[in-house]
């Protein structure tokens, strides 16, 4: 899995641990869609002080996503007595395109370059055999008291995670890799956090200002806010039945979660993380059966699929004049034509929908 932006891999692993031994985990709740909260603790384990008992500390991790991803991590020392750990996060970064991650298609790659550490912020940058450069930025609200930036290490074959792909081994890149490293000192019952923005960026040449200056609290508000207006542009229906109620909303919220802008408009797309793109029969017939309940999404979904019709013969992509695409990539292999699929034509029904 990982963090995706336009078909590529932003992040590619994301690894906690407490004195040198993973975290153990407690419970999940991703209740209102937009907030995940995910409950750990840690195992048993020596720390700088000695031993600290097994389930004695808390980790609170919660997760918000507002063109970054919002990332808070909260300790809670449960123990009668101040202990002292050692919290690690290791990151890594490998920029790989969605198709080998799939175990589909592979083509030509570009350069990583060395990981850039300065003072709060670790900068992974990717120069692409399409001449674009991804970049991923992850900003500490705490300062580490240490930071190791690691060595590229390829992983070894392994097969793709659905369907065809499933059927033959993949080889994919060697990340970009670090380690950060906080000495925590937490009196009975204290709490110590840290929280870490990860942006994904496409040509960012300097560092993004805008979504980086965003505090976790902000960024939960104003996604809070965004599901609100979502709420307010949509017919609700209510009944006398709980349950049946919840039902209904979080089906919104789901459908809500599954929309995305491109450019000025807004539309369904196919699913996440794989196929989080236009398709022209999926964000169709979504649309269409969605009509009566938020119109804004069957608008920008016939806007973005009349901007993109087929304009001339292409059998590469399956093009003709006139015909509305069935899918629309934007990632190295893409841009290089070693896939399709920008756009992809081949659809027996995108245009019969539109």
């Amino acid at each position: 899995m990982g963090l995706y932006y336009y078909d590529t891999r932003h992040l590619s692993a994301l690894q906690m641990c407490l004195n040198g031994q993973p975290l153990e985990l407690l419970s999940w709740n991703d209740e209102h869609v937009y907030h995940a909260v995910c409950l750990l603790t840690n195992g048993a384990s020596g720390g700088p002080e000695g031993s600290i008992d097994r389930q004695t500390i808390a980790v609170r991790r919660e997760r918000v996503v507002r063109e970054a991803v919002f990332e808070r991590l909260t300790l809670t020392n449960y123990n009668r007595t101040p202990v002292a750990c050692d919290l690690t996060i290791e990151m890594a970064v490998d920029f790989a395109d969605m198709f080998p991650v799939r175990g589909f298609a592979t083509g030509p790659r570009g350069t990583i370059e060395p990981v850039d550490y300065q003072g709060d912020r670790l900068r992974f940058v990717y120069r692409g055999a399409d001449d674009v450069v991804r970049v991923t930025d992850i900003d500490l609200s705490v300062i580490p008291d240490m930071v190791d930036i690691l060595g590229a290490e390829a992983p070894p074959p392994s097969r793709g995670p659905q369907g065809e792909g499933s059927r033959r081994l993949r080889q994919l890149p060697a990340p970009a890799r670090a380690q950060v490293h906080w000495r925590v000192e937490l009196a009975p019952h204290a709490t110590w956090g840290v929280t870490l923005t990860m942006t994904p960026s496409i040509h960012a040449t300097e560092h993004p200002g805008s979504e980086r200056d965003l505090t976790f609290e902000q960024a939960l508000d104003e996604v809070r806010a965004s599901y609100q207006a979502w709420d307010d542009a949509t017919a609700m229906v209510m009944t006398d039945h709980p349950t049946l109620n919840q039902l209904l909303r979080r089906s919104s919220y789901d459908l809500r979660a599954l929309t995305a802008r491109f450019g000025d408009v807004l539309l369904p797309v196919a699913g996440i993380p794989w196929f989080a793109v236009p398709f022209g029969r999926d964000s169709l017939i979504t649309s269409f059966q969605t009509l009566w309940f938020h119109p804004d999404l069957a608008r920008g979904t016939l806007r973005y699929l009349a901007e993109h019709q087929g304009t001339q013969d292409n059998p590469w992509r399956d093009e003709q004049p006139g015909k509305i695409l069935h899918e629309m990539r934007f990632g190295e292999l893409a841009n290089t034509n070693s896939v399709p699929f920008n756009p992809y034509y081949g659809s027996i029904d995108s245009t019969l929908l539109f």
